[in-house]
């Protein structure tokens, strides 16, 4: 029987669905007020993390549509690598990825909501009931904006609540609820035997903080087994082996070379070392903590404010080679660029990317043992891997947030739907596993007006896709994510024509360099930090800029179609990180000038009349030699 996939039909007293809100905000509600949907959802989540494996619905085989085990799901099956089909559901490097995971998040989302009506009807006694199930009908799937500085409210209780006040300083960092392995809920002692009155708030375990398998994840039973995830030695380090299989519980960064298999089952949450990782630049001394570069939160400001062109170059990382001219190859001679890059190097960008580094950070990538100047990173987590994401319960939240910034860029930029050669043949490519009929699949059309699904987000509501509805909308992204890059930018240095000239650095790189295995691209300034051949440069080395994740599953470990094809296709990705903060700073302290290779080639003005000249490095990364 097929799982119908919909959204939750509830809407508020205007006919409006309701709203997914910012999960730390949402949560501070919750703390102020009756906490009925925070232990809905606490104890919903667990309802289903606790599900048979045969059961479509349980946390695991929802876990499992992502990738790993790669087992079918609603009758559609993993089709046999002969066949034309392609194995696998995987829509990476690939521009329906933000349509297939609106659906992913919907199913979610609904899931959890219908586990709350189950809960209720076993543990709410019946004169609540009605309380309780009016909070679920309001509720929806929270997000976390990963982009946005959290100051730690004065009035959230502490320490009670289990997170310390110097954890919660105004930086990027991960939601609350993710940092606390016990919850304060509302519970009834007697369960459905109690009366209203009797409910009291209790410390339970919070099923956020990571999902809990019965055993070992390679000791479960066909087709449910988990294996490790094999990576190919290289001339300075050797092969290994991601011990998935050996782990009980999902970690952040708790898994390294000299773990014993019984710290594997369950590695821990290592989540200062994702908070340090999700800032991404060291303290450093000569410009104080003040003055790191902002680069996750100017990345996204860029994603709204450049301006680009289609839904392939917003969509997706894939890189499409041609011979297109851009602003820049009318002097510079014609060279080689992409479909993806248009007229405007700018739509290197991509929401792919910056979903693809925030896997990096939050899960951790570091395996083998570093040098003693760089331990803070030390450790891999499953959200690094494509194979295992999306068993950390932190996937959906985040996943969330890319819905919304998918919903907002579709809001500025509502003709850009599949509108570019590149992405207009995957339009109606069926969105599998994920029925809407018993005999049909979603399509990528059918998703396009995210209200309709059940949901809607605070930024857009009661917003349409007009000019008038654009000023409102670009003012909170730059109260969000562009005013603290701008406060920094008017404090850097400029060159001798006093221009405040914004650099980039747009990567090309090979998906499969190291047969479909994640690696991490390094990005640091010429010459800076001395010598090229230490033995490890990170975010800790001087004249870092930033890193490059290349999110990608081992083909030595992994059956899925979709990356097969693209190799056998030659695929590559395309990415661009901000570097303007170190390289005017950079400049200004060795008393250099941009080299040829990095004069102006455009003037860009954002959509809250800030004017740059936009600088370019472009890198083809065709040596594999140094990849992490």
């Amino acid at each position: 029987m097929a799982v119908i996939v919909k959204g939750i039909e509830t809407v508020d007293e205007k006919g409006a669905p309701y709203v997914r809100k910012d999960i730390d905000e949402w949560y501070i509600e919750q703390v102020k007020g009756e906490r009925i949907q925070l232990s809905l959802f606490v104890e919903a989540l667990a309802l289903i993390q606790g599900r048979e494996l045969t059961n479509l619905l349980s946390y695991f085989r929802l876990a499992a549509i992502h990738s790993a085990p790669w087992c079918k799901w609603d009758d559609v099956p993993q089709p046999p690598e002969e066949s034309k089909k392609i194995p696998g559901y995987c829509v990476h490097n690939d521009y329906t990825f933000p349509t297939w995971h609106r659906v992913y998040m919907m199913l979610y989302e609904r899931t959890l909501y219908d586990a709350m009506y189950e809960w209720i009807d076993l543990n709410v006694p019946v004169d609540a009931q009605d309380t309780w199930k009016n909070e679920a009908d309001k509720w929806r799937l929270p997000f976390w904006d990963f982009a946005r500085l959290r100051s730690r409210p004065a009035d959230l209780p502490n320490p009670k609540d289990g997170i310390s006040t110097d954890a919660l300083g105004d930086k990027l960092r991960l939601p609350i609820l993710f940092m606390m392995p016990e919850i304060r809920t509302r519970v009834f002692p007697k369960g459905k035997d109690s009366t209203a009155k009797d409910s009291v708030v209790e410390c339970r375990p919070n099923s956020l903080y990571k999902y809990v398998a019965s055993q070992p994840m390679g000791n479960l039973p066909s087709p449910f087994t988990i294996t490790g995830e094999f990576k190919a030695a290289k001339e300075e380090s050797p092969a290994f082996t991601f011990p998935w299989d050996q782990c009980s519980a999902t970690t952040k960064y708790g898994i390294r070379d000299e773990s014993d298999p019984s710290i594997c089952a369950d590695g821990g949450q290592h989540w200062l070392q994702a908070n340090y990782a999700l800032n991404q630049h060291a303290y450093d001394a000569e410009i104080g903590d003040e003055g790191k570069t902002p680069t996750l939160q100017d990345l996204v400001n860029r994603l709204f404010q450049y301006g680009l062109d289609s839904w392939g170059a917003f969509s997706s990382t894939r890189y499409t080679e041609s011979t297109l001219k851009s602003h820049s190859q009318e002097e510079a001679g014609e060279r080689e660029a992409s479909d993806h890059l248009g007229n405007d190097v700018k739509n290197a960008m991509s929401l792919e990317f910056i979903h693809n580094n925030l896997h990096d950070f939050v899960g951790g990538t570091q395996f083998l043992r570093p040098d003693e100047d760089h331990m803070s990173l030390w450790g891999v987590g499953h959200m690094s891997s494509v194979q295992m994401a999306a068993f950390d319960p932190i996937f959906w939240i985040y996943h969330n947030n890319i819905d919304r910034l998918t919903a907002i860029w579709q809001s500025l930029n509502w003709d850009k739907w599949f509108d570019d050669e590149s992405s207009q043949p995957t339009r109606n490519n069926e969105l599998t596993p994920f029925h809407d009929t018993k005999e049909t699949f979603w399509k990528s059309d059918e998703v396009r007006e995210w209200q309709k699904l059940g949901y809607e987000y605070e930024i857009l509501k009661d917003r349409g896709h007009g000019l008038d509805d654009r000023e409102p909308i670009l003012a909170e992204i730059h109260r969000l994510y562009g005013r603290p890059t701008q406060d920094l930018f008017d404090n850097l240095p400029t060159g001798p024509s006093e221009e405040s000239d914004d650099y980039v650095i747009t990567v090309i790189y090979d998906k499969f360099a190291l047969n479909g295995a994640a690696y991490k691209i390094n990005l640091f300034l010429d010459d800076a930090g001395g010598a090229h051949d230490e033995k490890f440069r990170g975010r800790e080395s001087e004249g870092f800029v930033a890193s490059i994740y290349n999110f990608s599953g081992s083909l030595s470990s992994s059956p899925c179609g979709n990356c097969k094809k693209q190799k056998a296709e030659g695929a590559k990705c395309i990415a661009q990180v901000p570097a303007t903060a170190p390289m005017r700073r950079y400049l200004a302290k060795k008393n250099k000038y941009p080299s040829e290779a990095l004069q102006p080639v455009y003037v860009i003005r954002d959509n809250v009349g800030n004017v740059s000249t936009l600088c370019l490095l472009e890198i083809d990364l065709a040596d594999h030699s140094n990849l992490q």
